[in-house]
């Protein structure tokens, strides 16, 4: 009987051994599963609070240019100790025009696009001396060893230009006024001529022609009546808007459609100008991720139909 005993105590041990080995082995196998599927859902919260809250400091970005002038610009820089933050910087005026980092031609660096249907607009304020400002317009290097140009039938107008305050608008409405293609420069030439606003004389809706630079520095009476001690002209506060608008087809002297032309703006000694689109980048870190995130806001302009009813 004793020695049955021992037996049964021997089989229950090795019983109970095997047991703890499956359990063992049962655990293990379960703990490979679920310790990265935890990783996991920590790392999709974490990327979703960067994302989230990446989103959250553009809509931040876009209530302070709501709020604030044309030329405003902020930046936040999050802490180094903490794991949670963002960086924002918004970029809303510069000294030329596109910003050197920030161009959108698909041919040439350093310019922008513009083309029928999708004017130029700046706000501008008062105090440029417009004699020093140099708008530059050029054909894009489409194709290599091949030079552009447009087409050299007549001095057919190209751009039209306007310069609007909320109370009166002043047009290029004579042809010769506006920049034709002569003042174009081909794909090849960037930098030989620009043209010059301050001295064209333009005219305004009620049929009064001013030059550029009358225009721009005209003193409303209505501000004799509100400050009596200091008179401001209509651009003070950034209140005009000057636009640049293509109004003709775009032919090549090989009679070639050209999609678009690029412009820059080259501000020289005067301050910078508010740009088109204010320039919005924010980074937001939860841990070991980032959300990057860039958008562009469009700045005070005026609707190109405008450019339509002109011409008819």
């Amino acid at each position: 009987m004793r020695k049955n005993f021992h037996n049964n105590e021997w089989s229950a041990l090795i019983i109970t051994i095997m047991i703890v080995m499956i359990l063992t082995i049962v655990m293990i196998y379960l703990l490979e599963k679920i310790v990265p599927a935890s990783r996991n859902v920590k790392w999709i919260e974490n990327s979703n609070i960067a994302y989230y809250n990446g989103n959250a400091a553009q809509e931040q970005a876009f209530l302070y240019l709501r709020t604030s002038s044309p030329w405003t610009e902020t930046w936040v820089i999050k802490p180094t100790n903490q794991p949670r933050g963002y960086d924002m910087k918004i970029t809303a005026s510069w000294s030329m025009i596109p910003v050197p980092w920030e161009w959108n031609s698909d041919f040439d660096s350093n310019w922008n696009i513009i083309w029928p249907w999708d004017p130029v607009q700046f706000a501008i304020n008062n105090g440029i001396d417009w004699s020093k400002v140099r708008l530059y317009f050029k054909v894009p290097n489409m194709k290599l060893w091949t030079t552009i140009t447009l087409s050299w039938w007549t001095t057919t107008p190209i751009i039209n230009w306007s310069l609007a305050w909320s109370g009166r608008t002043m047009f290029a409405s004579w042809t010769q006024i506006m920049a034709s293609n002569t003042e174009i420069f081909n794909s090849e030439n960037s930098w030989t001529l620009a043209p010059a606003l301050y001295t064209r004389i333009w005219a305004d809706l009620d049929d009064i022609w001013w030059t550029f630079t009358d225009f721009y520095n005209w003193i409303n009476a209505f501000a004799w009546v509100v400050w009596l001690w200091s008179a401001w002209s209509i651009c003070t506060w950034y209140n005009c808007t000057l636009k640049l608008s293509v109004v003709n087809d775009l032919i090549s002297t090989n009679n070639e459609i050209i999609p678009y032309l690029e412009y820059k703006i080259d501000m020289w000694t005067n301050a910078s100008m508010p740009l088109q689109y204010a320039i919005i980048k924010t980074d937001w870190y939860s841990y070991w991720f980032k959300k990057s995130i860039k958008r562009e806001k469009l700045q005070t302009t005026s609707d190109a139909i405008w450019d339509f009813t002109v011409f008819q």
